[in-house]
């Protein structure tokens, strides 16, 4: 039998398993008419709960709407708001709009932790130790924290060699922290070796 099929004989079921409910108990009906939607190949879409139904009138009811969701399905109404394929093409995107969300937040987790696990360990060598052992996520949070420390690392350094250069012999070295003092000597040191090498050359 082909789906169409299928789905006129489960709405001829669905509407003989509501007239016929009188000696029968819930759980019997819900038996049978599980038992039938499965034979029909509309699992996870017709199928009833075993519990949760305290009235028979509950049962008629959806056995009712879902003959008549059926009958949709084989003849849509053009004036529908939705047929059922409609119904799990939408369920079925908004599964996957859940599942990208899911592993979006699975991703922002790995990375998190990647960051968290990165405080611990120490710069220079007990980096280079750790880095075989670091997870791809890991490393990439890793090279990233070395460039933005190289990046604030390189703005301090053109601010001491502006303010060195502006101020001149005027400087104060009170005013500066013992990186900036540091990289102040630094400059001037290697700008002296490169005067001297210049000067040797020309001598």
């Amino acid at each position: 039998m082909t789906t169409k099929q299928n789905a006129i004989e489960l709405a001829r079921t669905a509407r003989s398993e509501a007239a016929n409910t009188a000696k029968r108990t819930i759980a019997a009906i819900i038996n049978n008419w599980n038992e039938c939607v499965k034979q029909a190949g509309f699992w996870c879409i017709y199928d009833f709960p075993t519990t949760g139904y305290t009235r028979k009138s509950q049962l008629v009811a959806d056995l009712l709407r879902c003959a008549d969701q059926l009958d949709e399905y084989v003849e849509p109404n053009p004036h529908a708001a939705q047929t059922v394929e409609q119904q799990t093409r939408e369920l079925n995107a908004s599964l996957t709009r859940v599942l990208d969300v899911e592993e979006a937040h699975a991703e922002a987790l790995e990375i998190n932790n990647a960051y968290n696990t990165l405080y611990v360990y120490a710069a220079g060598d007990a980096a280079q130790d750790v880095w075989p052992h670091l997870t791809e996520v890991e490393r990439t949070v890793s090279v990233e924290f070395a460039h933005k420390q190289a990046l604030h690392e390189n703005r301090q350094h053109d601010d001491a060699i502006a303010y060195f250069a502006a101020e001149g012999p005027r400087i104060c070295l009170e005013a500066f922290t013992q990186h900036q003092i540091k990289q102040i000597a630094d400059f001037c040191h290697s700008d002296a070796l490169e005067l001297n090498s210049a000067y040797r050359e020309y001598v």
